[in-house]
């Protein structure tokens, strides 16, 4: 379990009416109102990117404790909660080499969603997927948000993340890919100081985060040893993860596999794996690889992820550059960044998780493994394979 009871974080909520859309729905997502809002820097769980943006539902989540409520600690009814799926080429038009079929799904309440024919024909909104632009000082917050910051102070790194590549400075140019670029095939402590690298300086909310720590320790809510504990505990389920049993199992057993993608959290206690993390009831959501889907898995607005199956998150993962670039331009991501070329024929589907959701990629099981153990095939599968910026492979 976590430092803090989880039910202190979860506190009840009132129930849920019954769900105003259904799967195949087409929906608008709400524009925010600035000028109502920003006084209070709002803890908005749509990253600004779909502001005004149409989808169709993909899925019916659920019902869950509303967190702009819970940010502020305010008494929260349940919001239902929907899987709306995005095309790409719609959301970013000049955001690199989108296929048919290349999609963005994300997690959106349904307090921001209306039927298209609801929704006015609003103003462009300050920060517009469809022209890319950034109407000055709005933008300036529309931005932070969408990279996780919540306000004005982040609003210059927010900026240049979402930035053309070509505007930023690399040892490289990305705009151009038909030379032998640093490090398409570099090692992976190669690519994560890589994405490291473009990070920048320290962070107000670093330094905000250490001084909360230290304000803890302080007056005795937590000392440095417990602190240490939970993050080796932590650290040892990045080194023995629970995800890998959970690919091997469905690679092996196609009922299981089935089960797995309809409800993982129940497929995983088959296996004795707990499957939503230690400080929020989260819902395990395992996404397929087939011969013509790829999925990718991002956190646009923070690093949601799942803990409890893949254990700590890489630092390129919490990145600003690999969060902008996964939803704006995942395929030259994983080619130029991870080495991970993904064909023209197959659709890339990026699952950005905002709120209760925690992805796992079950990707396809490598040819020439018939025959292997459970124990033999779980091997095969990294942290990155989950993910989706890599595939498993044979060596030898």
């Amino acid at each position: 379990s976590g430092l803090v009871d989880a039910a202190a974080l979860w506190p009840p909520a009132e129930a849920a009416s019954e769900p105003l859309f259904a799967v195949g729905d087409a929906v608008a997502v709400r524009e925010e109102h600035l000028a109502a809002s920003r006084w209070r820097k709002p803890h908005l769980r749509v990253p600004g990117y779909l502001f005004g943006a149409r989808g169709v539902v993909e899925r019916v989540c659920g019902a869950f404790p509303d967190p702009e409520a819970l940010a502020f600690g305010e008494p929260a009814t349940s919001q239902n909660l929907y899987r709306v799926r995005f095309d790409r080429a719609a959301l970013w038009p000049e955001g690199g080499s989108a296929r048919t079929g290349d999609t963005v799904d994300v997690e959106v309440y349904e307090s921001w969603l209306a039927r298209p024919e609801d929704v006015a024909a609003a103003p462009v909104p300050a920060f517009s997927p469809r022209s890319g632009e950034v109407a000055a000082a709005a933008a300036t917050n529309a931005f932070a948000r969408a990279a996780g910051g919540t306000d004005a102070n982040a609003g210059t790194d927010a900026e240049a993340f979402w930035a053309d590549d070509a505007s930023k400075t690399h040892d490289h140019a990305h705009h151009t890919h038909d030379h032998a670029h640093a490090h398409a095939h570099a090692s992976r402590e190669e690519a994560e100081a890589a994405a490291i690298a473009e990070e920048g300086p320290e962070t107000p909310a670093r330094r905000l985060a250490d001084a909360l720590v230290a304000a803890l320790v302080d007056r005795g809510v937590v000392t440095r040893d417990e602190l240490r504990t939970t993050v080796e505990k932590l650290d040892s389920l990045s080194r023995e993860p629970a995800g890998p049993r959970l690919v091997a199992r469905a690679w092996v057993d196609d009922g299981f596999r089935r089960r797995l993608l309809t409800d993982a959290t129940s497929a995983a206690a088959e296996l004795g794996i707990v499957a939503a993390n230690s400080t929020a009831p989260t819902v395990l959501t395992v996404v397929e690889n087939t011969a013509d889907i790829h999925n990718l898995l991002v956190c646009t607005l923070c690093s949601c992820y799942p803990l409890s199956v893949l254990g700590l998150s890489p630092p390129w993962y919490k990145s600003r550059v690999f969060r902008a670039r996964a939803v704006r331009r995942p395929r030259e991501l994983l080619r130029d960044e991870f080495g991970l070329a993904i064909p023209d024929h197959v659709a890339l589907r990026v699952h950005d998780s905002t709120a209760d959701l925690r992805y796992l990629v079950l990707p396809r099981r490598p040819a020439g493994t018939e025959g292997w153990s459970e124990e033999r095939l779980a091997k095969l599968v990294t942290r990155d394979t989950m993910i989706g910026v890599a595939e498993p492979t044979v060596v030898g």
